[in-house]
Order: C-alpha cells, then sequence, then structure tokens
C-alpha cells in the first residue's frame, strides 16, 4: 500500500470497533477503558503491574489483556528481560481509544512521546533495558555518631551490637 492508498479514516475506524468490540466482550478491557476515559494524560507505556492495579485484578488477566490490546493493534505488548519491567507500550492514545469504546469521543490520536506521561514502572523498564547505566546522584552523607553506625550495621547484617567493631584511621 503506498502513502496515496492509506485511509487514516479508515485506520481510525477499525481502531475504534476494536475498542468496542473488546468493552462489550472483555471485564478488564470493560474495566481498563472506564479507568481511562477519565485521564487526562496519556500514557506513553504501561508497565504490566500497573496494568494489573488499573484493572483491578492479578498479573496473569492483565498479561492477558496487553496481548489483546497487541492483537488489536492499539500497541506492543513487550515482555521485560534480564530484569526489565514487562509493559505495553501505546502507538495510539489509550485515553482516546477508552473514550471511543465508550462512546464519548470519536478521535483517537497516535501517541506523542512528549506530551505522554509515563507510569513509574515504565521509566525504570526503560532504564533497565538501555545499555547505558542512568547516572546516579549522589545522597549527602549520613551524620551518624559511631554507637549509631555500630547499631545500624548490626541491624543490617543481623549481628549483635558487641560484634561490631568500627576503626577509624587517620
Amino acid at each position: 500500500m503506498t502513502d496515496a492508498e492509506y485511509d487514516e479514516e479508515a485506520e481510525f475506524e477499525q481502531l475504534a470497533e476494536r475498542a468496542r468490540e473488546l468493552k462489550a466482550t472483555d471485564h478488564s478491557a470493560r474495566v481498563f477503558f472506564e479507568v481511562m476515559a477519565q485521564r487526562e494524560r496519556d500514557p506513553s507505556a504501561t508497565s504490566i503491574e500497573n496494568l494489573a492495579k488499573i484493572i483491578r485484578s492479578d498479573r496473569a488477566a492483565a498479561v492477558e489483556l496487553a496481548r489483546l490490546f497487541h492483537n488489536a493493534g492499539f500497541g506492543k505488548f513487550l515482555v521485560g528481560r534480564r530484569g526489565g519491567v514487562s509493559r505495553f507500550e501505546w502507538w495510539w492514545s489509550a485515553t482516546g481509544l477508552a473514550q471511543v469504546a465508550l462512546g464519548t469521543d470519536t478521535n483517537i490520536p497516535r501517541v506523542d512521546p512528549t506530551q505522554a506521561g509515563d507510569d513509574e514502572a515504565s521509566e525504570e523498564a526503560r532504564e533497565k533495558d538501555s545499555d547505558e547505566k542512568p547516572a546516579r546522584t549522589p545522597s549527602p552523607p549520613l551524620m551518624l555518631t559511631i554507637p549509631q553506625a555500630k547499631e545500624a550495621l548490626a541491624r543490617t547484617l543481623g549481628v549483635p551490637v558487641e560484634n561490631i567493631e568500627i576503626i577509624i584511621r587517620g
């Protein structure tokens, strides 16, 4: 299909029909759309954990919903690898899809990454997935007395305070 043959209006109508169909046939999708329709900002990605919270269900239901959304063409379901967070990355506005599914709007804009909000886990996933380590900001030094430091170290290591010895060489 060439650019000249691309029918944006037909694509919007197909997305709208898929969203309405999911709302009618899938309880988790209906709950998700009802919550997202109330939001003002769109996420560019939603972690599976956050998706489970939104639909008030377990991780398995959230994964199934992410797969349904992926198959419907709303975005891409990404399984977290090497410590990364599993998430759904939106190609289309989640709030727009929700409003169309519920019949309160007729427009489904594409996600604009510069305007979209992220849930915390999505940001964390991008950091873990990137090869570059994020810069760590140094925390201010703690001001502890020697007895306080010994007590904290003993708690951390699970040993009696009497077994902790701090030697300061100067």
